[in-house]
């Protein structure tokens, strides 16, 4: 029975570093983790199981396991709820999205995921026409170290002045739109 744990727990590590043809790499650790729930290798499969579902973009999978087992990677279950939350925020599902990023935001373990995080949390709220909301992350995004090293930095101001535009409050909106055009002057972005 040893050699068996053994030899599946092998196949399992081999297929996720080098790939399975036959079986997605996902199934065969948790088919491992199935047979032998009380394994010594167990954490270690998590892990590399984990890792896999984040390759593959199966960001479902990875935060049911992160989910059941608490004391997981904390900073994958921070990268694994954002990119979830950008799943649901694509496919329109923004309060499941919202939710994510929350949750993202909740474990600020690796502080560049922690902005892009309130950025898409920002945006989130925008489209449910929480605007007061959306301009306080939008500003805690921007004040954010790690905001400029972002792909979402570039619209900043753009995305604060559409707040205050809905606000009603057109100067600041003004001087938001100014910014942006002073910051991107050949962008040719116009519409939200």
């Amino acid at each position: 029975a040893k050699i068996q744990e053994d030899a599946m727990l092998n196949y399992g590590k081999l297929s996720y570093e080098i790939g399975n043809s036959y079986q997605p790499v996902p199934d065969v650790l948790s088919n491992f983790l199935e047979k032998y729930p009380n394994s010594e290798a167990k954490a270690e499969v998590e892990s590399l199981l984990i890792d896999s579902y984040i390759t593959a973009k199966n960001y479902a999978g990875a935060l049911e396991l992160l989910d059941k087992n608490k004391t997981a990677n904390r900073a994958a279950y921070q990268k694994v709820t954002f990119y979830r939350g950008l799943e649901l925020y694509t496919d329109g599902q923004y309060q499941q999205a919202l939710s994510m990023f929350k949750k993202s935001i909740a474990e600020p373990r690796d502080s560049r995921f922690t902005a892009r995080a309130t950025f898409w949390k920002a945006e989130t709220e925008y489209v449910l026409d929480n605007f007061n909301e959306s301009l306080l992350d939008f500003k805690d995004f921007l004040a954010s170290a790690d905001a400029k090293a972002t792909p979402e930095f570039k619209n900043i101001h753009y995305n604060i002045a559409y707040d205050y535009f809905k606000l009603k409050q057109y100067d600041q909106a003004g001087n938001s739109f100014q910014s942006f055009i002073d910051t991107n002057p050949s962008d040719k972005t116009r519409v939200h």
